[in-house]
């Protein structure tokens, strides 16, 4: 996997229309700038490397996660035990993955045997 900058130089480079080519990418799970329960908001890499690849990647089919980063994100939702930040953390993930409207399929990786059930209940619900 690349990082969120490496996948928004190389689609820089190859330009859009070679980038309308790409039907697989794997990036970094998004991250938060603000875990709340008034603001949830995702950091402006991961706002940037999402609408980067909506608007450059138009027959993208599938979009997976970083097991590494995956595992990240949990750790962090799961040590704030919170239910309804972890509710609109993931619904906001979810909005953003869902606006590349080309998507089948979007793979999110983890660890099999983790403590956070109630964040994989609510990973599940999104679908």
């Amino acid at each position: 996997m690349c990082t969120s900058e490496d996948v928004t130089l190389f689609l820089e480079q190859i330009s859009c229309n070679n980038a309308s080519y790409i039907l697989y990418i794997g990036v970094d799970f998004p991250k938060f700038h603000y875990l709340d329960l008034h603001d949830v908001t995702l950091k402006d890499d991961s706002v940037r490397i999402l609408a980067k690849i909506q608007s450059d990647c138009t027959k993208l089919g599938t979009l997976t996660t970083s097991l590494h980063s995956t595992n990240a994100m949990e750790v962090k939702l799961d040590a704030l035990d919170y239910p309804k930040i972890v509710a609109k953390a993931l619904a906001l993930v979810d909005a953003r993955f869902r606006a590349i409207s080309s998507l089948q399929e979007i793979i999110v990786k983890v660890y099999k045997d983790r403590p956070s059930d109630h964040i994989r209940r609510e990973m599940k619900n999104h679908r």
